[in-house]
């Protein structure tokens, strides 16, 4: 059962580190806020294209009582659901999955992908074992390299 706990992104993330201070590559990197910050910066990115996909997508968040989440749940029009997980990390654990195969597990056959993002330098397959659609995409400067086709939500 999912808990039922609202989540807040501050629109601007150019903003919010101007308000935190963080006015320095380095200040990020290195501050308590960073993560939130990057999640909120996919959302905002996620909700962009969902504003001019073909197809009506919503925007979401998982939390089970558990505490197990997914960062950003995109739910498409015929029901089909994608998980994005978020990780302010150069390197990824079996363990970042967890939310995500939690996800899959629950909603069944309307998982289409998993996603999960994080700040290393290559994109990386996740072995088989879960049985979901998982794979990990790498922030690579200021582009996406190796980008699954999840995220093009047309």
């Amino acid at each position: 059962m999912a808990a039922r706990m609202p989540k807040l992104h501050f629109v601007d993330t150019g903003l919010a580190s101007h308000l935190l201070g963080l006015r320095t590559e380095d200040r990020l990197l290195t501050s308590p806020h960073y993560g939130a910050l990057l999640e909120t910066l996919v959302f905002m990115e996620c909700a962009k294209h969902a504003e001019w996909a073909d197809e009506e997508v919503r925007l979401y968040h998982f939390r089970d009582k558990r505490k197990r989440e997914v960062d950003i749940v995109l739910e498409r029009t015929g029901g089909g659901i994608v998980g994005v997980e978020v990780k302010p990390s150069a390197t990824i654990r079996r363990e970042d999955f967890k939310g995500l195969s939690t996800l899959a597990e629950l909603s069944g056959a309307a998982f289409e992908h998993g996603v999960l993002f994080y700040t290393g330098g290559r994109g990386a397959a996740v072995p088989p074992g879960g049985g979901a659609d998982v794979c990990a995409a790498a922030s690579d400067g200021d582009r996406v390299a190796d980008a699954p086709e999840a995220l093009a939500l047309s």
